[in-house]
């Protein structure tokens, strides 16, 4: 069995090698689908792909790009889990969310003091949180009480964050205000999915 999981990490690893897209393609700008949750097996194994896919990622825009999408998913497992009636891995997986937006921005940062231009991953990191933080809400909802501080953080995080991307200083006038223009496009769909679900 271990052999198998050695065997299939490197084959995992190998194809992110060789195709480099697999990091860059799949910036998201809807929540991802949740795939495999903390009350599985087989969670190790995603989380050790994920470590691998930012091993093999150099550029800093592709790492900032990287961490945002590892908070929807973040983000998706947290909702998965509250479905599921599972609340106690909640709190871990909100705190790991807020850890790899916080890590996209310092990326971001980095990357400007060098020198290069970061609008496009501003622009993704305004739009997530909008979308992100209609998904906290649901999560809110369903949690218990005992849950609940961390998800509020979350938010109040996430509201900065996205602030933070839209920081005139950060972007051109006229991009921030296409940016904004976006995000509150992505929190109006993200919310209508949202309704839709309700029973």
């Amino acid at each position: 069995m271990r052999k198998a999981i050695h065997r299939l990490t490197f084959l995992l690893a190998l194809t992110l090698l060789l195709n480099p897209s697999t990091v860059t393609a799949q910036t998201q700008v809807e929540l991802p689908d949740a795939g495999v949750t903390p009350d599985n097996w087989l969670y190790g194994l995603d989380k050790a792909i994920e470590s691998i896919q930012m091993i093999l990622t150099f550029n800093e825009a592709s790492k900032a790009e990287l961490h945002l999408q590892f908070a929807g998913e973040r983000l998706a497992e947290a909702k998965a889990i509250a479905d599921k009636g599972k609340p106690e891995y909640v709190p871990d997986l909100v705190g790991e969310y807020e850890g790899n937006v916080g890590k996209s921005l310092e990326l971001v940062a980095t990357a400007k003091q060098a020198g290069k231009n970061m609008t496009k991953v501003l622009e993704l990191v305004a739009i997530a949180t909008s979308i992100h933080l209609v998904v906290l809400e649901e999560v809110y909802e369903k949690v218990p009480e005992v849950a609940k501080p961390a998800i509020e953080r979350a938010m109040q995080k996430s509201t900065e964050r996205q602030a933070e991307a839209l920081d005139e200083e950060e972007l051109p006038p006229e991009q921030a205000q296409e940016a904004k223009e976006k995000a509150e496009k992505a929190r109006a769909k993200a919310e209508e999915k949202r309704i839709m679900r309700r029973p």
